[in-house]
């Protein structure tokens, strides 16, 4: 099932709401993947998300043995065409996949880190952030899914500004 360009805008506003959230009430990633996703657009994540679909459409009717060129010259389009990152799959952009990949082993070596003490708000607090993080850095990791699971972005928003707003109104 294709997405409808109200869906997809949906979406990207959610991932960009979640990482914003995350960026700013959980912190950074080493990698920037969080502030680069919370500082993305709508309409050009939306936009690239249609024009790896074309892609992959167009990228069947090429023959085998052309293919990797085909590839190759989508990776140049997204660079040079100013094609949204945050909004493509791992196979059109593998230095952003690297990164993002990076970014959430970082966010689970976090985790492992921590020693929970139910009785200490701080320790609380730390895996919290943590956990918060995680969520927004894999609502990202769901456009590079086909179809994208609509279903799971919406989910990841709901969890990331439910935590998010918990903690900011004391009721952690």
């Amino acid at each position: 099932m294709t997405a409808s360009s109200a869906e997809l805008e949906l979406a990207a506003e959610q991932t960009i709401e979640a990482a914003t959230a995350a960026f700013l009430w959980a912190g950074q990633d080493s990698y920037g993947v969080l502030e680069h996703v919370a500082g993305a657009s709508v309409a050009r994540m939306v936009e690239a998300h249609c024009a790896y679909a074309l892609f992959r459409a167009a990228r069947r009717e090429v023959p085998t043995e052309d293919q990797r060129a085909f590839d190759e010259h989508f990776r140049n389009a997204v660079v040079f065409g100013g094609y949204e990152v945050a909004a493509l799959p791992a196979p059109a952009v593998p230095q952003w996949a690297e990164a993002l990949r990076a970014a959430m082993w970082e966010a689970i070596d976090d985790n492992r880190d921590i020693t929970m003490r139910h009785d200490d708000p701080a320790v609380r607090l730390r895996a919290l952030q943590v956990f918060v993080r995680s969520q927004g850095l894999a609502m990202r990791s769901y456009w590079g899914r086909d179809p994208l699971p609509l279903n799971m972005i919406d989910s990841g928003a709901q969890i990331v500004c439910s935590q998010t707003s918990l903690v900011t109104s004391a009721q952690f």
